[in-house]
């Protein structure tokens, strides 16, 4: 596997650039900050806990724009691993697997998209906790693995469960720092 991926980034490191840049562009928009800019015109970083995530929206703003929040966050995730894949499989120069270059492509993305969450270029490096952006890779590995790779059906009680655990740890850890 290591040596794939070695290869991979030997031949493929401007398409991978391209792919780590464009997610970082797209998890920069941070739909909590615009999204209350809109609506209040103010920042949602100086009210509630400081945090420019859909928790804090919540809080703060009420459902609508909490729900808005989180699925402007969602999409901006999606989009971004999709075009991580997109950009891999298209741009890359030698002769590999097209599944493995978007399995690459969009774990970068995503990775990237996170990075761009938490330090957005377009509002002072200070954003949110990723957590949108996270549970798009988390439930892409999930898709890839278990549904994709073996041919399934989607399990979705299984992603929902892994959903479930995962978000409510990540929850009581959040809310303890918030």
């Amino acid at each position: 596997m290591w040596t794939a991926l070695l290869e991979i980034t030997r031949c493929c490191a401007l398409p991978m650039a391209l792919a780590a840049f464009v997610a970082y562009l797209l998890g920069s928009i941070n739909t909590a900050i615009i999204l209350t800019k809109i609506r209040q015109g103010g920042d949602i970083r100086d009210v509630g806990s400081g945090n420019a995530g859909a928790t804090n929206v919540l809080r703060t703003q009420g459902w609508g724009p909490a729900l808005l929040t989180g699925c402007g966050d969602l999409l901006k995730s999606l989009v971004a691993v999709l075009l991580g894949q997109y950009i891999l499989v298209h741009l890359s120069v030698g002769d590999f697997d097209p599944t493995y270059l978007e399995y690459v492509g969009g774990y970068l993305a995503g990775l990237f998209c996170i990075v761009g969450h938490l330090y957005p270029v377009y509002f002072g490096f200070r954003g949110g906790k990723g957590a949108a952006a996270d549970d798009v890779r988390a439930y892409y590995r999930y898709w890839r693995e278990e549904v994709w790779e073996k041919r399934l059906e989607p399990d979705l009680g299984k992603l929902a469960e892994k959903g479930r655990w995962f978000n409510v740890a990540r929850g009581i850890m959040w809310s303890m720092g918030d």
